[in-house]
């Protein structure tokens, strides 16, 4: 893409999280001495992430530049811009939902310019990975929605974590994110929430919100069970998962009956760097014995190095 049609793109999208940001109430109340904008705040995060800084305090002494401080009035129409601090007791108040018309507006736009085509890949739908990963953790700093570790001993530890989904396609460097799920404290929960629950809701409000997206979801072992797929399938979505032999031994099982009748595909070569590829693959494989109604295709991929003993892989 040319630097000026990219300037362009990025412009826009950060226009339309711009004014997505004057959209959400501010939390405080009426009275408050406090001049800066909400949306200032919002837009100054944004910019945190952008710039790349390791930190608030770290963005709050690069915003001690001239340079910066245009950027920040000129890029994100920021006009006061918060301390580290301030910047925390600001944010961290305004609830997840308020967020998530940002990811659906820049979605629509990415749609309505075309730029959603560069994405596609499979024709059963965009390739859509899911996974979830940690943003905080402590053993002194605790919030009402934080999950806990060791709960009942001297030393707890407080985490959120979030199920983040995103559209790639490979050889692309960009993504293209949807919502994420926030893995947090449930009200009147009894459990730590969790990623498979996560799904469940992050599944639910991406379909809401997408009805017509089709998607091809990947998942690690984790989530390579009945429920699961049995769940995904039922959004009309197609998935790919990973399922580790530890993990899925009568899976690994049929297939291996399966393969002694000779109803498994082979197929294996050597490249011209000498790494030999071997492949198996079978289709309507129950995926265990306690769901036999749960078929999955299965698809073994092993590479061998060259330095590596000469095993045959063919039985």
């Amino acid at each position: 893409m040319p630097a000026k049609q990219d300037k362009i793109l990025v412009d826009r999208l950060i226009n339309t999280v711009r004014q997505q940001a004057s959209l959400i109430p501010d939390h405080r109340p009426n009275n408050c001495k406090e001049k800066i904008l909400l949306s200032d705040a919002i837009m100054s995060g944004l910019a945190v992430m952008h710039m790349k800084c390791p930190s608030l305090l770290s963005f709050e002494h690069e915003c001690k530049n001239p340079r910066v401080v245009h950027n920040l009035r000129q890029m994100y129409g920021v006009q006061r811009i918060p301390s580290d601090t301030h910047l925390r007791e600001i944010l961290d108040p305004i609830e997840t939902d308020h967020f998530r018309p940002f990811f659906k507006s820049l979605f629509s736009y990415v749609q309505s310019s075309k730029w959603l085509k560069k994405f596609q890949y499979f024709e059963e739908g965009y390739l859509a990975p899911v996974d979830g990963t940690g943003h905080f953790a402590s053993g002194k700093i605790s919030c009402p929605e934080c999950c806990i570790k060791k709960a009942d001993t001297d030393t707890p530890q407080y985490y959120h974590q979030l199920l983040a989904i995103c559209l790639v396609k490979p050889g692309q460097k960009e993504v293209l994110p949807l919502m994420p799920e926030p893995i947090t404290k449930q009200v009147n929960a009894s459990k730590n929430d969790c990623e498979k629950t996560a799904l469940k809701r992050l599944l639910e409000n991406v379909y809401r919100e997408h009805p017509k997206l089709k998607l091809v979801l990947t998942f690690d072992d984790l989530y390579s069970d009945g429920p699961t797929i049995k769940m995904v399938k039922s959004y009309g979505y197609s998935f790919i998962m990973v399922a580790k032999d530890s993990d899925h031994a009568s899976l690994v099982e049929a297939v291996d009956t399966l393969d002694a009748r000779g109803e498994v595909n082979r197929y294996e070569y050597v490249d011209e760097d000498g790494y030999r590829h071997w492949f198996r693959y079978v289709n309507n494989v129950p995926i265990n014995k306690s769901h036999k109604d749960v078929l999955v295709n299965y698809l073994e991929y092993v590479e061998i190095s060259p330095k590596a003993r000469n095993t045959p892989m063919s039985g």
